[in-house]
């Protein structure tokens, strides 16, 4: 026998999706639909109109009344609904999570710092790292470089 169903959280549960905005200004839409749909699935919400009715639930009201303001809320599948939100948010898109220009940043940043333990090199070792083996999988900076 299958388990029943989970319910959805609350908004402002601990285990609601919330819309988080990076250090960056940019909000983390990337990560908000991933943790969503995870719950879709845990929940078992499969139809395009519950999925976004759900969603709004979580957003300020601000974002809610625009997202439910986009044509194809109405009139189009989640897919769709998803791509015309995210078209809302320059500099979400998973393929510019990062640039050169962030890479100089970072380097820039911690060049005026003084690294004085391990603790502060293994921090700033593993932002260069996320930051480096993104721009190299997307083809945009070179080992060399």
């Amino acid at each position: 026998m299958a388990a029943p169903a989970r319910h959805m959280p609350f908004r402002g549960q601990n285990s609601a999706p919330t819309l988080v905005t990076g250090s960056n200004g940019v909000p983390e839409l990337a990560r908000f639909f991933t943790d969503i749909e995870y719950l879709f699935e845990d929940c078992q919400i499969n139809a395009d109109a519950d999925k976004k009715r759900h969603i709004l639930r979580y957003l300020e009201l601000q974002d809610s009344r625009l997202w439910e303001s986009l044509p194809t809320f109405a009139a189009g599948t989640y897919a769709a609904w998803k791509n015309e939100v995210r078209a809302l948010y320059p500099g979400t898109s998973e393929e510019r999570r990062y640039s050169v220009a962030d890479l100089h940043v970072l380097v820039g940043e911690w060049n005026m710092r003084v690294i004085s333990n391990i603790v502060q090199l293994g921090e700033f070792h593993r932002a260069f790292l996320n930051i480096s083996q993104f721009l190299m999988s997307h083809n945009r900076l070179s080992e060399n470089e």
